[in-house]
């Protein structure tokens, strides 16, 4: 998109052109608006640029990430997940119901299972035993290899993946802030992160969030109600970014 300008000063008091692309593809048809001023986001919706961050919105934090785990050998089907619960009902602590963002547009339930030992040193985490078999086997060769090429490949001892491969039982991005928030809820509410129209959800908090949803540590039905508002919904077209045709959370 860009603005028009006819260069003189007879005209400036005259209404402005902004052109806006609609669509994703090269020969997608324009748009043309005219505006008394055209602001900084080329925008014919609300002009958020000169807004105030709130100290209310700010402490306590009120906007949170999901979890970024890294490892495929985390994850369980839900046949998996039950058969290690059956074979050890301790590892209940660790085993979770895990959502991504697809799920959550979907139909709301989670497709897949986690084992999540958290912060937990090796030795507490060896106590779930099934489940610590099983991220030995599936995780800990992949990390330790990464660690060595990442070690020939800058000659540092001591880089992201080295770092990962001491506590390689552990997600890369457990997010102890995020599942602090929600640990003392019966739900939260999760939006995807990337998504043609912000879709609010209540989950439960025994569901582990993905890092592709936003977390807001809320189990009330009014703080449900702001973020559904219109107000929200023009907060949020000013003030996201976008990934193709999708608004994304920033």
């Amino acid at each position: 998109m860009w603005p028009s300008s006819t260069g003189s000063t007879a005209s400036s008091q005259a209404p402005r052109k902004l052109f806006t692309q609609i669509g994703d593809a090269k020969d997608s048809p324009w748009r043309c608006a005219e505006l008394g001023t055209i602001g900084p986001t080329l925008s014919t919706g609300t002009d958020a640029s000169q807004a105030k961050a709130l100290r209310a919105n700010q402490e306590p934090k009120c906007v949170y990430q999901g979890q970024n785990p890294v490892s495929e050998g985390f994850f369980l089907t839900p046949e998996e997940a039950g058969a290690l619960l059956r074979k050890d009902p301790l590892c209940q602590e660790v085993i979770f119901p895990y959502m991504i963002g697809r799920d959550l547009v979907a139909d709301g339930r989670p497709t897949r299972w986690i084992i999540d030992f958290g912060q937990r040193e090796m030795t507490e985490a060896m106590r779930y035993k099934p489940a610590f078999a099983r991220v030995k086997e599936l995780v800990m060769p992949d990390v330790l290899a990464k660690a060595e090429k990442e070690k020939a490949a800058t000659g540092k001892n001591s880089t992201r993946w080295t770092r990962m491969a001491n506590r390689w039982w552990q997600f890369r991005d457990y997010q102890p802030g995020t599942m602090a928030a929600i640990a003392g809820l019966p739900r939260y509410i999760t939006c995807a992160r990337v998504t043609k129209r912000p879709i609010f959800e209540f989950i439960s908090s025994a569901i582990h969030p993905d890092n592709m949803l936003i977390v807001f540590p809320f189990a009330d039905d009014y703080s449900f109600g702001i973020l559904q508002s219109g107000i929200h919904w023009a907060w949020f077209k000013a003030r996201c970014s976008t990934l193709k045709g999708d608004f994304r959370y920033t």
